[in-house]
């Protein structure tokens, strides 16, 4: 077979890819920039241009880099592109993941800030957070899987960041099929068009995983069939000559094993002649090792193991690759809420599905970084009740010695979380912290201060609502990690300017127990307190207490060669 036949083939694939994924993110795209005309004036709309023109930047950057990310994203997907402009792929694929971060993290800042649709009910805002948070993860390791130079891991998480970004695109058709159906738009169908976009999606994208990897599988068992007779064969040869040469060497006599002629009675006067067997004692092999002393001595023997022992010491030694600290707890989460306002006292309890994870750099790094994301979606008595939050956080360490240092970060951070009675946000851009920390192997120790800006922020405790936006906040934290648990403790302090009152106080403490067989028992709670000032003044304040059973475990355990 030719061999321009596969790559004609290979092209005619990535056309035919690249044209489906084209048409799909088409009518989002134009949905986008009508918005976009909507918003810059161009054309006249109703009470939704009103609704937009309250978000307008952020809009603006979501529904641009949203369409970006989709449009590069599908020449990015099609193998044979790749292979054959690589340079044109390693600058499109900065260009898409900033994009796709940018839209990411918008949508999810427009998902907390705008006021909802007619049809936008809580399990679609739990829904587009989620998706959100998820796809800000698969960006995040999609390119420290390229740093590293994985690139099939690269591969898998960028082609599952896309996915989820052109769920816009597939939920066109979602939405198309309940009307066929002849169901009314109501806030149901919308969440339930929505996300069984994203689910195909999903599916889709772990397919297209999935067969890539099959197929990179059957291409390399061929090759492996090809080379296996060749082997069998040259070893079936060299048997065969080794055989036929040990063979004559038998048949051929040795002179040194001849028995030496009798001695006749005239040459009884002479000495007889040593034998062969006497010659050729001295040359013989020796023979095998017997109980008798060894020439280095009576305790040779035992001296000898422990003149290796220092080989197999000095390879334990060695500095081993470390993972990062780090923790991860998935699982059921019941939570208890106590909301308090000037006129009323409420309780509430959920049940949710949730989780927390978080990740530290090494000892032997000196770059400081910090991942955390805590989410959690359920009900209860107080109707949908949800919790997404994280921080994402990149510096520098001085070490002053194997597993002290002193560190700065820089990032970001944010939280969301409430239900029908309660209501707590925020959003903090540059999100600095200072500390110190302690770090041996799965061992975590740190301690330091936070500040940072609050772009925006709620705090709504019943009928009571505090504005947290274009605020200031500080304060401490501590974190520790060991085998098998993990402390965190945090107390924020914003100063409001809403003229509504004083400074808005929170305190955030989490514990977990992982005891190594994948069981994992959690408990997290939150207190925040503020003082309303005016005629109705009085205390204002909300607090939960949770607990996660699930799955879990402790990362940065020391893997020293033994």
């Amino acid at each position: 077979m030719n061999e321009p036949t596969p790559t004609r083939r290979v092209r005619g694939n990535d056309r035919a890819l690249v044209t489906a994924l084209l048409l799909l993110c088409a009518v989002p795209t134009i949905a986008g920039l009508y918005r976009l005309a909507t918003i810059a004036g161009a054309l006249t709309a109703g009470s939704e241009a009103a609704r937009l023109l309250l978000v307008a930047p952020p809009l603006a950057a979501h529904i641009v880099s949203a369409c970006a990310f989709s449009t590069i994203g599908a020449l990015q997907v099609a193998p044979g592109l790749r292979a054959r402009h690589p340079r044109m792929h390693r600058a499109a694929g900065v260009v898409a993941a900033s994009a796709g971060m940018v839209a990411a993290l918008s949508g999810t800042w427009l998902t907390a800030n705008i006021t909802p649709g007619a049809h936008d009910g809580a399990a679609l805002f739990w829904m587009r957070l989620i998706v959100g948070a998820t796809m800000v993860s698969y960006l995040v390791l999609g390119v420290a899987a390229l740093r590293r130079r994985q690139y099939a891991a690269h591969g898998k998480w960028m082609i599952r960041a896309y996915a989820l970004g052109l769920g816009a695109g597939t939920q066109v058709f979602t939405h198309l099929a309940i009307r066929a159906l002849g169901m009314t738009e109501t806030t149901d169908n919308r969440a339930f068009a929505m996300g069984a976009g994203w689910l195909v999606n999903v599916v889709v994208g772990e397919w297209i995983i999935r067969s890539e990897h099959a197929k990179r599988a059957r291409s390399s068992s061929p090759a492996r069939e090809k080379i296996a007779p060749k082997v069998v064969a040259m070893l079936v040869a060299v048997c065969l000559v080794g055989n036929a040469a040990s063979a004559s060497a038998d048949d051929t006599p040795a002179p040194s094993k001849e028995a030496p002629a009798p001695a006749s009675s005239s040459d009884a006067s002479v000495p007889p002649a040593p034998s062969a067997k006497a010659l050729a004692a001295p040359s013989a092999p020796p023979p095998s090792p017997a109980p008798s002393p060894s020439p280095l001595g009576p305790d040779s023997a035992a001296r000898t193991p422990a003149a290796a022992a220092p080989t197999k010491e000095a390879t334990a030694a060695k500095p081993t690759h470390e993972r990062s600290p780090g923790s991860g707890v998935l699982g059921l989460r019941l939570t208890y809420v106590r909301s308090d306002s000037v006129a009323a006292k409420e309780e509430a309890a959920s049940l949710a599905l949730g989780g927390h994870l978080e990740a530290h750099n090494d000892e032997s790094a000196l770059v400081a970084y910090r991942g955390a994301l805590d989410f959690a979606l359920g009900g209860g008595s107080a109707k949908v009740d949800g919790l997404f939050g994280g921080a994402l956080l990149v510096g520098l360490r001085l070490p002053v010695s194997a597993h002290h240092a002193p560190f700065v970060r820089l990032g970001f951070g944010g939280e969301f979380q409430g239900n029908e009675r309660y209501l707590y946000s925020r959003f903090d851009l540059p999100l600095t912290e200072v500390g110190y920390q302690y770090i041996r192997g799965a061992a975590l120790v740190e301690v330091g201060v936070r500040l940072s800006p609050v772009l925006t922020g709620r705090f709504r405790s019943n009928a009571d609502t505090r504005v947290l936006s274009s605020a200031f906040s500080y304060g401490a934290f501590v974190a520790a990690q060991l085998e098998y648990a993990r402390f965190d403790a945090k107390y924020t302090r914003i100063d409001a300017r809403d003229g509504l009152g004083g400074a808005v106080d929170t305190v955030q403490g989490l514990g977990c127990v992982l005891p190594g067989t994948w069981l994992a028992l959690c408990f997290d709670g939150q207190l925040v307190r503020s003082e309303l000032s005016g005629a109705a003044g009085g205390v204002v304040g909300s607090g939960y207490v949770g607990a996660l059973i699930g799955v879990g475990g402790v990362n940065g355990k020391e893997r020293a060669a033994r």
